[in-house]
């Protein structure tokens, strides 16, 4: 199980990160697009965040699935990448962000770009690395109400963190 977290963790770091690359290299039409609708596109992300929010907070605990097989590395961290590369939300998130912080790339700044890439990669490989750690310290330690308590008050964060965008409008 450990093996195959490891193995997924980079994975979706690197997706993020080629997103976010790609993202910051110079989709200007795209990027353009998502400048012009700033206010109206903060609202929606608020909006969509209250509503997975909302959805963790009254979703009961899912019950844990037995893995079966062995996985490869190798094959944890490429489907984690392709998974990560065709999901649209990866792309939708990483230009609402831009759009939602204000970041912009000027053209042809190609160190810019690498740099928040990067900066994307180690963040993203952080935060799984942390989930991944966490979890496999519970392991099976974790009680049906804790893992309801965990989705309370994940759940109210994100709700919270919908609130802030739809009022910073």
């Amino acid at each position: 199980m450990e093996d195959l977290a490891t193995a997924c963790c980079p994975g979706l770091a690197t997706g993020d990160a080629l997103a976010g690359g790609v993202a910051a290299l110079g989709l200007t039409m795209v990027s353009n697009f998502f400048f012009e609708r700033h206010a109206w596109l903060h609202f929606l992300v608020g909006l969509v965040f209250c509503y997975f929010g909302i959805r963790i907070l009254i979703t009961s605990p899912a019950k844990p699935v037995p893995i079966v097989g062995q996985s490869k590395l190798l094959g944890g961290y490429t489907s984690t990448f392709f998974m990560t590369l065709t999901n649209p939300a990866t792309f939708a998130s990483v230009f609402g962000m831009y759009a939602g912080l204000g970041v912009k790339i000027p053209k042809d700044e190609y160190l810019s770009a690498a740099l928040l890439a990067t900066a994307i990669f180690i963040g993203t490989a952080a935060w799984w690395l942390a989930i991944g750690a966490t979890l496999s310290f519970c392991h099976n330690g974790l009680s049906k109400s804790a893992i309801s308590t965990i989705n309370i008050v994940s759940g109210a964060l994100i709700v919270a963190v919908g609130v802030a965008f739809v009022v910073w409008v």
